[in-house]
């Protein structure tokens, strides 16, 4: 069978792109916040909130989080036993312990604190700011929000809302597609080249981890072990855009090797050994292949560390985009994942 074939960027030119992401200024949705008669107004889309002056971003978007998610939702939770509780549960009352540990150490009543988070404080903190995200451009279906809601489904939409807002901060407008295996999780139109590309998410599940059933491994011997993912990925229709894949690999975070990358990422080069190399007559689906490891949930109570993010570009593929700006709005995309700029809120 004849497939269309693009050449991709060159190593280098997707260097240059790297290094232009990192100078590219933040371009994506601000929330609208003044103060009147003695509180602050907080316009997230379509909606508008009476809040304290003296409430920080943080506490709004946590506040925030148990609005849209309701607060039967969280009362029905926070009554359960901790080992039934849903994970969102566990990790906003190990930020209320958090919370009043710094408050204790504070030497004066009234004094603003702040203390580096926890990985479960980084983990909540992450996806409420997420679903703001979504919610100020108003692309938070109540579909997503019931998965969120979902024991079994919470992992999966979990990693389809951080590549979704990931995109949305560098740029993007989304659409979501249908949800289910037939299909890819959402478009993103850049706006400022008008190029969509079509997104598919997976994550590596770990037994004990995030609600899967079984008991924890031993984590010194897990590995990336994404090949089933990747393989479930590029049996999705791409509708001819170009397709970005994104892997979690969900896995502790670890420092980087002496060779200058994550530990896990050698399972990952061994995996793209197996699989021929793209060619003119044989391009990849995919344009992008991002792998992260988004995995704050392991650290627990201990500080939480940068998250990891690699990618590899093949040289051809069946479909690629011809404006730079939107490689570039990738790389910042991603590189930025669970770092707030100044200003936005």
């Amino acid at each position: 069978m004849c497939m269309n074939a693009y050449r991709n960027l060159s190593l280098q030119e997707l260097a240059e792109s790297q290094q232009l992401a990192r100078e590219r200024p933040y371009v994506g949705p601000r929330g609208i916040s003044c103060i009147y008669q003695g509180n602050r107004i907080r316009a997230v889309g379509r909606n508008n909130f009476t809040r304290s002056v003296s409430e920080t971003f943080d506490d709004f978007i946590i506040w925030h989080l148990r609005y849209v998610l309701g607060d039967r939702w969280f009362r029905n939770h926070r009554n359960l036993p901790s080992n039934e509780q849903h994970i969102v549960m566990q990790w906003g009352l190990a930020m209320g312990e958090q919370r009043e540990r710094v408050f204790d150490a504070a030497p004066e009543t009234g004094q603003v604190v702040s203390s580096h988070p926890t990985g479960e404080v980084q983990a909540l903190l992450t996806l409420a700011y997420d679903i703001y995200c979504l919610c100020l451009i108003n692309q938070l279906p109540e579909e997503i929000l019931n998965r969120v809601r979902n024991y079994n489904e919470f992992q999966g939409v979990r990693y389809e809302i951080a590549l979704a807002a990931s995109l949305v901060r560098a740029g993007f407008n989304i659409s979501w597609l249908e949800s289910n295996e037939r299909h890819a999780e959402f478009t993103a139109t850049l706006a400022e080249s008008g190029e969509t590309i079509i997104v598919e998410a997976k994550s590596r599940h770990r037994p004990g981890v995030l609600h899967e059933s079984g008991n924890c491994p031993d984590y010194s011997c897990l590995t990336a072990d994404i090949s089933s993912l990747y393989g479930r990925a590029l049996r999705k229709p791409t509708d001819g855009l170009p397709y970005l894949i994104g892997i979690d690999v969900n896995l502790p975070l670890t420092p980087e090797s002496e060779e200058g990358f994550d530990n896990w990422m050698r399972d990952v080069f061994e995996l793209m050994d197996r699989h021929p190399e793209p060619t003119q007559e044989r391009p990849a689906k995919e344009f992008f292949l991002v792998l992260t490891n988004f995995s704050w949930h392991y650290t627990g109570r201990g500080p939480a560390t940068a998250h990891q993010a690699n990618y590899t570009a093949p040289e051809w593929a069946s479909a690629v985009p011809v404006d730079r700006r939107t490689i570039i709005a990738l790389f910042q995309a991603f590189n930025c994942y669970g770092i707030r700029p100044e200003g936005v809120w």
